[in-house]
């Protein structure tokens, strides 16, 4: 990855402007410091972090729909039992009364408690890994190579946001699969222009099942239509061919002159005779 002139990178603010969006400077240093540290990591680690990220965030969607289901709850049970205290020392009969009191109410609570679950969870869950690790780190019984490791996961725990986990999640489950979407320096994002096109050229030189199957089709498409596909040819195959062509061309050069002789002649024969060579013809 080629080095940027992060003095020319950065606005005098020390915000960034990546394709036309300018980031406060804030967020440029957090997203400059997951970056760096992303890009520390080996293929075995990225690996581990998806799968950890993975069941941080299954315990996440868990413990969020579980809240979220007390707090909907939460208003109509809550009636129901004051209502029951009230309806033993009156002696009345209890009414019919809707399933959720306060619907309206009742859905506030669930979402709010949703995205606070979602929010102290994954903050939990991302402190108690940096503590792990930072333990782990500071262990004088693991390997220097081990330390390292641990060393390059714990920098990446810090640089995670809580309230984006998931996303992360996602992210490394991708980057395992297709190394090729490891997120790039935003620094070089810099110089580009808001409506310029780009193209990420895929991994090894890999093409996509869905762009070979478009070439395939487009090459038919031309063939069909007369022209040639300007894929390299294998040479084996190519000189095979020649000679192939050269020892036919052989065969057919005697056929060839004899046909195109008979031609001439049953052409010459049809064609109409004007009368000055019927007088020659007579004449021989």
């Amino acid at each position: 990855m080629p080095e940027t002139n992060t003095e020319q990178d950065f606005n005098p603010d020390g915000s960034l402007t990546i394709m036309g969006q300018k980031i406060p400077p804030k967020y440029v240093q957090s997203l400059l410091a997951f970056y760096e540290a992303d890009h520390q990591l080996t293929p075995n680690e990225r690996k581990i972090l998806a799968e950890e990220l993975s069941g941080a965030r299954m315990l996440l969607v868990f413990s969020g729909m579980l809240t979220s289901a007390v707090a909907l709850f939460a208003p109509s049970m809550w009636k129901h039992f004051k209502l029951q205290a009230e309806l033993k020392v009156s002696g009345a009969t209890l009414p019919k009364r809707p399933v959720f009191h306060r619907p309206f109410m009742s859905g506030l609570f669930a979402t709010g408690a949703y995205f606070l679950t979602l929010y102290y969870t994954s903050k939990v869950v991302r402190d108690g890994k940096i503590e792990d690790l930072t333990r782990a780190q500071s262990d004088g019984l693991l390997g220097e190579e081990t330390r390292e490791s641990k060393k390059r996961q714990l920098d990446v725990w810090k640089a995670l946001s809580p309230e984006r986990l998931p996303l992360f999640a996602y992210y490394y489950q991708d980057t395992v699969i297709h190394p090729a979407n490891i997120m790039v320096d935003p620094r070089q994002l810099a110089h580009k222009k808001p409506h310029e096109p780009s193209y990420i050229p895929p991994a090894n030189g890999v093409k996509p099942e869905s762009e070979q199957a478009a070439s395939s089709s487009w090459s038919h498409v031309r063939q069909e239509n007369g022209f040639f596909d300007a894929k390299k040819e294998d040479p084996k195959e190519t000189e095979g061919s020649s000679v192939q062509d050269l020892s036919t061309s052989k065969h057919d050069t005697s056929s060839d002159s004899f046909f195109k002789d008979n031609s001439s002649s049953q052409d010459q024969e049809t064609k109409p005779m004007s009368a000055w060579e019927r007088i020659r013809k007579g004449s021989k």
